[in-house]
């Protein structure tokens, strides 16, 4: 490569990084989200400064929220590091965090200008004859810039737990980019496999589905490098074996949960056909991404839909095959593609199929086979010796185009996860069943007042998942303070029977089945609530006076002589103690109960009064 060559390809890395820093640049104001940041960072008990080889270590013996990605976790707790605070900030939608979120949104943003970069090298060494034609620099800068301006892109970006797909994608690059140098080499220099394989087990450690990378670098050498089967099956066989190594141990490190639920083997091919057809659909109109596609499997067999969306990765795949030997470099890009996401697809089950098949993040590597088809493309155009002035110009100013209107979307989608309760607005419009979204918005519109549109969002929550304890305790919370009384005792009673040790199911139930009359009832919910918080004096008094009205009256004077002692100044207690005492006919016990309530307050006219009717008889 000419002198001339080496600034295009130097100017051709700067132009991406500068277009990476430029247009992510918001992303270093942003927050944490309460979008799985919640646990896997900024309340991660291991990641809770002071940071400790301790707490690192934990890591690297144990899975950790269901994944087992070492390298990223001890990222995570290097930025936990250097961004740690004087004191906690507040996170939106509740909680704090002890360190500074722009810390991790800094090295988000550092790895994916990286990666772009890599993307962009190892175009321009598959390209064919790349290195002997500078025209390849300008196709390898558009296919990186395709790379990293797609909206797809975004939410591994823009969200920090999405870091875990920066930096298995980045590890997972330089391993593509050391092979296909060691193979470009003809293997002369084994020292770019030693490496190849070194950066390859970092992206297992980063992120699991990174066991994708041998078939990726299988289809390379097939389709772009055009080496024959026998040069590479030995090394890819050999990186297969370490990603089933890896994959053992992941799952031993991280077990099925009791309970997961996993789509049929025999529907699994038809489930990732789907999957494909549906980022097919995503990469040419980018609109409405979101974490979360509400497309789990049940849905998609449970449409006519999920049974012909097969058509579109099948039938692609037939028409780039019959194209033959031409075609051979898109039948790679293709191979690539699908490759990179197949850890995803559903063919091995992982805990997050039953919330949706599909995801954004899950194309971060994998975008890198549509990257290869459009240099490619651009780079046949723009070198055909048919190829007129108007037809590049047209070429350019279509590339242009659409480079144009996906860095438009992609800046729309980043404010998106400014923070949770922009994420959770936007998730609303992708997914209407996104519980979550449901409860975050309730959480934004009553604290802004509008306290009747976030009872609306929490029903729908309600609704939506009525096995989930904490979302009926939120909204009977939310009626209750409201004053509907009555309305809040079906999700109370919904709570506690999901979860029958919530304190403050069964102690708000049993005040809200009390002050709307239902006095026998409340009795339980307020002994078992006690019983987990002896402490809530107020709450006891409700039951003794319960108790006292349904002539319960030994256990009422019981439980009335238990919130005397925890809180001796409690006048009515006292006095109705006093009142208890003398229906029991304990007149000492009664007396010293008046006395008691005096003691509190001198002026208790109607104290004295019985302790001077007590006095007369």
């Amino acid at each position: 490569m000419g002198v001339a060559s080496k600034r295009a390809v130097f100017l051709g890395a700067a132009v991406v990084i500068a277009a990476v820093l430029i247009v992510y640049a918001p992303i270093l104001g942003f927050n944490f989200v309460h979008r799985d940041d919640r646990l896997n960072i900024f309340q991660n008990p291991y990641l809770m400064p002071p940071i400790s080889g301790e707490k690192v270590g934990y890591f690297w013996q144990h899975a950790y929220y269901f994944l087992y990605m070492p390298l990223t976790f001890s990222l995570w707790a290097l930025c936990a590091q250097i961004g740690a605070l004087p004191k906690p900030i507040p996170v939106p939608g509740g909680d704090t965090t002890p360190f500074q979120p722009a810390v991790f949104h800094l090295v988000s943003l550092l790895l994916h200008a990286a990666s772009a970069v890599l993307v962009f090298l190892l175009l321009n060494r598959l390209l064919p004859e790349a290195r002997q034609r500078s025209s390849a620099i300008g196709a390898s800068a558009v296919g990186a810039l395709l790379f990293a301006l797609h909206p797809l892109q975004v939410e591994s970006v823009a969200w920090a737990t999405g870091m875990n797909n920066l930096t298995g994608g980045f590890f997972s690059l330089l391993a593509l980019l050391e092979y296909v140098r060691w193979a470009q080499e003809d293997r002369r220099r084994p020292l770019h496999f030693v490496l190849a394989t070194v950066f390859f087990i970092l992206a297992l450690l980063s992120k699991p589905s990174s066991a994708a990378v041998p078939l990726i670098a299988a289809a390379l050498d097939w389709g772009a490098l055009k080496r024959p089967p026998a040069r590479w099956a030995r090394p890819v066989a050999f990186w297969l074996l370490l990603a089933l190594v890896c994959a053992v141990g992941a799952h031993f490190a991280a077990p099925a949960q009791a309970g997961d639920v996993f789509p049929p083997i025999l529907a699994r091919p038809l489930i990732a056909a789907d999957a494909l057809a549906w980022y097919f659909g995503k990469i040419i109109w980018p609109q409405y991404v979101s974490p979360e596609a509400g497309r789990p499997f049940h849905l998609v067999l449970d449409n006519w839909w999920g049974y012909v969306t097969w058509l579109a990765p099948v039938g692609l795949g037939v028409l780039l095959w019959r194209a033959g030997e031409r075609a051979r470099f898109l039948q790679a890009s293709y191979a690539v593609f699908i490759a990179a996401v197949l850890p995803m697809l559903g063919f091995v089950p992982y805990y997050a199929t039953h919330f949706s098949t599909v995801a954004d993040r899950y194309l971060y590597v994998a975008l890198l086979g549509l990257s290869m088809a459009v240099a490619w493309s651009v780079d046949r155009i723009m070198t055909l010796p048919t190829s007129s002035r108007t037809a590049r110009g047209v070429t350019i100013g279509v590339v242009a185009l659409v480079l144009a209107l996906f860095t438009l979307r992609t800046i729309r989608q980043i404010p998106v996860w400014h923070n949770t309760f922009t994420l959770a607005f936007a998730s609303l419009v992708t997914d209407p069943t996104d519980t979550t979204a449901h409860v975050n918005v309730a959480i934004w519109q009553a604290a802004h007042g509008d306290v009747p549109g976030a009872i609306l969002h929490l029903r729908e929550a309600a609704r939506l998942k009525p096995d989930d304890a904490a979302i009926s305790l939120y909204l009977g919370r939310t009626l209750q303070k409201t004053g509907d009384l009555a309305g809040a005792i079906p999700p109370l009673q919904n709570a506690l029977k999901q979860e029958p040790r919530s304190a403050e199911a069964a102690l708000r139930l049993g005040v809200c089945l009390a002050s709307t009359g239902r006095i026998a009832e409340a009795v339980a919910p307020l002994k078992t609530g006690l019983a987990l918080r002896p402490g809530e004096f107020s709450t006891r008094y409700i039951l003794a006076i319960s108790l006292g009205n349904l002539h319960r009256d030994a256990e009422a004077a019981a439980e009335m002589q238990q919130v005397v002692a925890l809180h001796p100044a409690f006048l009515d207690a006292a006095y109705s103690l006093g009142r208890l005492q003398e229906r029991l006919g304990k007149r000492a016990e009664a007396a010293d109960a008046y006395r008691t309530a005096l003691l509190a307050n001198p002026s208790d006219t109607s104290a004295q009064q019985a302790l001077s009717r007590l006095s007369a008889h």
